[in-house]
């Protein structure tokens, strides 16, 4: 699944749309997009929501989990893409 299948199919589930239009102090119209994986913030709040797990591990990986159990679909990933498997988490939750 690519980022922005990921990022569409998570607006979904929280019931807001994918993009929007923000006007900025200037006035000016920008299209905003619904983005999980490059907005940090907004990712640690879908994951608090959402009960997934992080866990840190020293080698410079984490490990993401739903539902408070380690399970056979933890997914050990790269801290770099721990805001993808993050959203994977929430979307395998949901199915």
């Amino acid at each position: 699944m690519n980022d922005l299948e990921v990022c569409k199919k998570v607006a979904e589930i929280e019931g807001v749309p994918h993009t929007h239009f923000k006007t900025t102090p200037q006035g000016h119209r920008v299209l905003q997009r619904y983005d999980p994986l490059a907005d940090d913030a907004l990712c640690f709040k879908l994951m608090v929501k959402h009960k997934v797990n992080v866990d840190f591990t020293v080698d410079g990986y984490v490990r993401v989990w739903e539902n408070g159990q380690v399970s056979e679909l933890a997914v050990l990933v790269e801290v770099e893409k721990a805001n993808y498997a993050i959203c994977i988490a929430i979307l395998r939750g949901q199915l």
